[in-house]
């Protein structure tokens, strides 16, 4: 499967009202991470309860971390009272297989994973999800 290039899709909004991303679409969308991309994020918000999955996953991303912050907004949230930890990765090519193990881009999602995967290039996010909303979009 060939990746999908920003310009073939422009903007594409992805939610339970229109289509949601089959399995190959979070395929697709890794693929073109190791193109386009240079930097992911997830995030852990902490007044949700989660298993030790989700430290064992950040576990085998730690090798790629670049940041870890508290924050009340990330690409598709900002929260009014609380903050979440957002966890910055380097997408190469590890990387991306380990993401790859998760089946769906909305499994991306507490209390098994880290929620709400995000991909930037230069600084700026132009692939974001919102997993409980089941809502991703690409940007150009």
């Amino acid at each position: 499967m060939r990746p999908i290039g920003v310009a073939e899709l422009g903007v594409r909004l992805f939610n339970k009202m229109t289509s949601l991303p089959s399995p190959e679409s979070l395929e697709e969308v890794l693929a073109y991470a190791l193109i386009y991309w240079d930097e992911f994020s997830l995030v852990i918000r902490s007044e949700f309860d989660y298993n030790d999955s989700i430290n064992t996953f950040l576990d085998t991303l730690s090798p790629f971390l670049i940041s870890k912050v508290l924050t009340s907004k990330w690409p598709g949230t900002e929260l009014h009272s609380e903050k979440a930890e957002v966890f910055r990765f380097k997408v190469e090519e590890a990387s991306i297989k380990i993401l790859s193990t998760v089946e769906h881009i909305f499994n991306f999602l507490h209390p098994q994973y880290p929620e709400d995967l995000a991909f930037y290039k230069s600084g700026r996010a132009t692939y974001a999800s919102v997993a409980h909303e089941e809502m991703a979009w690409l940007e150009e």
